[in-house]
């Protein structure tokens, strides 16, 4: 027997379904941020900014891009001898 908080959460997995999230590589991104695809790229690699992996690939989802746009982004410091 299902209960109501069960449907809920059926119906937001299939809405969910219906609706993925949108993938961008570096270049999309950066065209939508006004930077170089280089420096999102680097940016990513030195973990700078969230990604994910897909295929060897860095690709950002809408999570990403709301929290970039919303957040910035800070390069790592760099270790001094």
């Amino acid at each position: 027997m299902s209960t109501q908080r069960d449907v809920k959460t059926m119906t937001d997995t299939i809405v969910e379904m219906q609706n993925p999230p949108q993938l961008m590589n570096p270049r999309e991104l950066a065209k939508c941020l006004g930077l170089c695809p280089d420096t999102i790229r680097r940016a990513a690699k030195a973990g700078a900014i969230p990604s994910l992996r897909a295929g060897g690939a860095v690709r950002f989802n809408s999570d990403h891009v709301a929290q970039i746009t919303r957040d910035g982004f800070a390069w790592p410091k760099r270790k001094t001898n």
